[in-house]
C-alpha cells in the first residue's frame, strides 16, 4: 500500500464513518480532518517483524539447497541482483 492509499484509508475510518448530508458539509469535514492531521504531523511506521519480512521479501532472499550427490552447498538466488552486495 502506498502513502496515498494509507491516508485515504485513515480518512475513511476517522472522518467518513457516517452519512454526510451534502457536499459542502463533506468538504468542511475533510478540511477539518486534514488540518488536524497536518497539525499532528503523523509519521508512518514502516517497520515489520523478521518473519513478515521473510514472507514479503522472499524474492530477495537466496535459497540454499543441498544436492543429494554432493555434500557441498549451492546457493540459488531468486533475485536478479548479485549475491554478496
Amino acid at each position: 500500500m502506498n502513502r496515498a492509499e494509507i491516508e485515504f484509508s485513515v480518512l475513511k475510518r476517522q472522518c467518513l464513518d457516517c452519512r454526510v448530508p451534502d457536499s459542502a458539509t463533506l468538504k468542511q469535514k475533510i478540511a477539518q480532518w486534514e488540518q488536524h492531521r497536518n497539525e499532528k504531523i503523523v509519521k508512518a511506521d514502516w517497520q515489520f517483524k523478521t518473519e513478515d519480512a521473510r514472507i514479503k521479501l522472499a524474492r530477495l532472499y537466496p535459497s540454499v539447497t543441498i544436492p543429494r550427490q554432493s555434500r557441498g552447498l549451492s546457493v540459488v538466488s531468486r533475485s536478479k541482483r548479485p549475491i554478496g552486495r
